[in-house]
């Protein structure tokens, strides 16, 4: 599929000041990790929410691991990439009416740090069960032929990589969704800290981010 030209749209905090204090019907616009049909690749997609509730900071945040439902004439499935692979979120929004918000020398509210948790726990449980069952189909096949399984062995180990480094992959497409949503939010974040429980190899991931005023989104037509 040929990739069609390229749409630059800048997404600012500045629009979304005006939220701050809603307390009715509210569209969320939200970015998350979605796999893109042609490539198989880890992208950022974006879904819509409707809020009932006032908007804490980071509330679209919240919703970047959130169902993101297609209908189709066959029914629905869930798009959002890191639902599927097991990847729990938590954000601590700020439930306390605004206590934790700062103001600048302007007046305006901020919220310096919002602090997220990424929980990889069940994805990388799925993906040593996964591997362990093709290691005892791998045994049996090879027991019951008696064949040379060569190929079969290679095949075992590229499918174990290829699951790790899709994990990798949606992750690191989650955070920069993560990223996205704050600066979505209604009122300035200043930094993302995000945790990563998992193996060591994505624990790497954790850190603080500078949230940016502005961010370009990228949309094929």
């Amino acid at each position: 599929m040929k990739a069609g030209p390229v749409r630059m749209v800048v997404i600012s905090v500045l629009t979304l000041a005006s939220l701050a204090h809603a307390s009715s019907e509210v569209l969320l616009v939200v970015s998350q990790p979605m796999i893109e049909a042609d490539s198989g690749e880890p992208i950022v997609g974006s879904m819509t929410y409707q809020a009932w509730t006032s908007i804490p900071a980071g509330l679209a945040g919240s919703y970047t691991c959130g169902p993101a439902m297609l209908a189709t004439s066959g029914g629905s499935f869930d798009r959002n990439a890191a639902r599927e692979l097991g990847i729990r979120l938590d954000v601590d929004l700020d439930r306390t009416g605004g206590a934790r918000l700062r103001r600048d020398s302007s007046g305006v509210p901020f919220e310096d740090t919002l602090k997220a948790t990424l929980d990889l726990s069940d994805a990388e449980s799925k993906l040593r069960q996964s591997a362990t069952k093709r290691r005892q189909e791998f045994v049996r096949v090879r027991s019951a032929s008696g064949m040379d399984t060569t190929g079969l062995a290679n095949h075992l180990a590229r499918s174990a990589h290829w699951g790790r480094a899709q994990l990798a992959g949606v992750l690191d497409v989650t955070i920069r969704c993560m990223i996205e949503n704050a600066v979505r939010s209604s009122v300035r974040i200043r930094h993302l800290r995000i945790d990563v429980v998992g193996s060591p190899e994505l624990s790497t991931r954790a850190g603080v981010y500078a949230v940016p005023d502005s961010f370009v989104v990228r949309r094929r037509r």
